[in-house]
Order: C-alpha cells, then structure tokens, then sequence
C-alpha cells in the first residue's frame, strides 16, 4: 500500500496522500487530517477478513442464507438494512446454485461494512454528507485496487481480489483518539447496550471506539511483540504503573500498589496508558495497522517524545502506523530521528496539510515548511513581545 487519492471529501477539494510505514498527517487544525485518518480505517479494516477461498465460501453461505430467508419485495429505500437484504436477494438471483460467483457475494459484503464503517465512524446519517461540495461526487482509490464513488443517490466500491493481496500483511486495524473515552468506557459502553446496536444509531461515539473495546475483551496467551516498547512506556521513568482491565470490563490504573478506576487518573497517563495495554494484551501486533489521532494529546514534551519513540519502533517492527499531528514537539523528534539515522527515511510517508500532494519536496524542505507554518503564531507573538 502506497498511496490514497481523494477528492471532493470534506475539507479537501482533492489530494494524494503517501502511505509507508510510518505515516504522518500533519498541518493545523481543520484541515482535514483526522478525516483522512478515518476514512483508512473505514475503507481498510473489513479487508483482513475472509481473504482465502474458503474464507469467501464461508461468507457466501452465510449471506445467502440470510438473503433467502429475508422477507421478499422489501423497499429499499427504508433504510441501510432493509436495502441490503434487497441488495443480497437481487445477487441470488443472479447467482448459479452450483456454488459458483461466491466472490459477488463477498463484494456485496465488504461494500455495506465500508459504508457501515463511514456512517458509525463520522456519525453521520448518509455518507454523501461526507462530500465538501455536494454537487460533485467523493471520491477515494487506494493504490488504484480498492476504489470508492459516493453521490447523493449511489454509493460505490469497487473492490477485486488483487486488493486482498496487496493488503495481505494487514492482520487487524487499531484506531486510537482521545483517552476521555477510554475514561468514560464503562458509561459509554453501558449507554451503547442500552439502546441496542442498530446501524442508523447516531450516539456522537464513533464505532472505531467500541471496536477497540470488542477487542479488548480477549485476553491473548503468549508473548507479546513488543515488549521493550511496553516497558518504555510503562516504566518508572514515565508511567510507573500500568492501566488494567477486570473480568467485568472495568479499566483502572495501578501505581505504586495502588489500583484506582481510569476515570480517576490524568488524561496524559490513559493516552500512553492505553497504548502500553494495546501492546499487553496483543490487539498491537506484527502486522497491525495502527491509526492514532493526535498522539501528543494530553502529553507533555517530554512524555510526546516517548509517544513519538514508541510508535515510530512499532513500525520499524511490523507495525504500519498512521498518525495525524500538529505536535511540534512530535515532528522536531522526528526531524532529529532521520538527521542521525538518515536510512529510517524511508520507512517515513511525510504528508502536508491541507490538500497533500506529491511534490519534488524532499523531506527535510517539507518538514521546516511544516513546522514554519504551526510555529508562526509562536513567532509572531515573540516578536511583538520584543
């Protein structure tokens, strides 16, 4: 994976972001960045399922079925659920009873979970809402393989089975933001269960949340991957306690043999916190593509060149992370890792904001143009105060 073009989407009249493995999304506020990061994760985490043959057969069977039994004749314009069933009937039709065609159903599939994603992601009611002018369509293509139109009256994806291949070493995708909802888990979690878990709901929690929540819930056996990354993060020189989570789901954080709810402890010490526990209990491992929103959220210098360590050694190791920051702290770390180690450059996919595209601009002329541009009002008020 490479690069993702889009157009139309938001902020952004059209771009083409750089993709490695280390990635950065970096510019001021509102420019699109965080919607950049979600729209990757909405398009890439359905692709790491059924990817084998038997994999697709399995996924066939199943939505067959459900399309078989599903009440006939259902208008389709009463909402997403009805509108696939309708969908999934309309292909069984169209598909010979001796097996064959599965890869339709599949398709079918992976489209409503793209869509799905972006509805519950962005909290909106359609995804065209996505589209910044609404008389032109959105448009994404990742690496030319894995293709998306959205019009006020169409939603499309157009996926083959050359994409799978290509993100073939994509085992799972992590998104982490704001560590408030991971103080607030419980409560959000129980609200979540309350009113059900209906497709249209708009609670104002995105659904990459409790993603991470359900995958949490497993307690993997076996080493973790990266274990002098989680002591870097856990130890006496920054955390000195660790973030843990009982049989009832409820998340707190030891210190010093003290164990106090999450809740309760600072915003800075959940940020790391949770990373260290992604790290623990194996949801970030090799082969992980990790999404992180403002990494130096809540964090103190010196605790954002821990962050910045960290993530940057996960995706020397089989990590591929994505970050978007406007952390100068964060990208002067980054400037001074590739001045000592010039060879790590090209591990590092370095994107300006807003509307990124490829440019003759080497890295160091693109990371100064960066930091000029988030560091002006510094300098403005430091020479007013001359």
């Amino acid at each position: 994976m490479r690069n993702l073009k889009v157009k139309n989407f938001g902020k952004i009249d059209e771009a083409e972001i750089d993709i490695g493995n280390f990635t950065v999304l970096a510019g001021a506020n509102n420019t699109g960045k965080s919607f950049v990061l979600k729209l990757l994760y909405s398009l890439l985490s359905p692709m790491n399922v059924q990817s084998t043959p038997d994999g697709q057969r399995s996924m066939a069977d199943s939505l067959k079925s459900a399309a078989w039994n599903s009440p006939r004749g259902r208008d389709s314009s009463t909402g997403m659920i009805d509108r696939k069933a309708y969908e999934m009937e309309t292909i069984f039709a169209s598909v010979s009873e001796d097996g064959a065609d599965e890869w339709k159903f599949v398709q079918a599939e992976l489209k409503d979970r793209v869509e799905t994603n972006l509805v519950r992601n962005f909290q909106v009611s359609r995804v065209y809402e996505l589209k910044g002018d609404p008389g032109e369509d959105l448009e994404a293509n990742v690496d030319d393989l894995l293709r998306m139109i959205v019009s006020e009256k169409s939603f499309e994806l157009d996926v083959g089975w050359s994409a799978f291949a290509a993100f073939d070493g994509i085992v799972n995708a992590v998104y982490l933001e704001s560590p408030i909802y991971w103080k607030l888990a419980a409560a959000l979690w129980d609200a979540r269960a309350s009113r059900g878990d209906t497709r249209e709901l708009l609670t104002g929690i995105p659904e990459y949340f409790y993603d991470l929540v359900d995958s949490l819930a497993f307690e993997y056996s076996g080493e973790m991957a990266y274990p002098e990354v989680y002591e870097s993060l856990v130890g006496s020189d920054v955390l000195n306690g660790r973030i843990s989570i009982s049989k009832l789901g409820e998340m707190s954080f030891r210190e010093n043999g003290s164990n106090r709810p999450l809740r309760m402890t600072s915003a800075g010490a959940a940020n790391v916190g949770v990373l260290a526990l992604l790290i623990e209990r194996k949801v970030v491992d090799r082969g992980t593509m990790l999404f992180v929103d403002q990494p130096e959220a809540h964090l103190h210098p010196s605790w954002q060149v821990v962050m910045a360590e960290a993530l940057f050694d996960l995706a020397r190791n089989g990590v591929r992370v994505v970050v978007a920051t406007h952390g100068l702290d964060i990208l002067k770390w980054l400037e001074v890792r590739i001045e000592k180690h010039p060879e790590d450059e090209r591990l590092v996919a370095l994107n300006r904001f807003p509307n990124p595209a490829r440019t003759e601009d080497g890295f160091k002329l693109k990371i100064a143009k960066i930091k000029q541009e988030l560091s002006k009002p510094f300098a403005d008020l430091y020479l007013e105060g001359v």
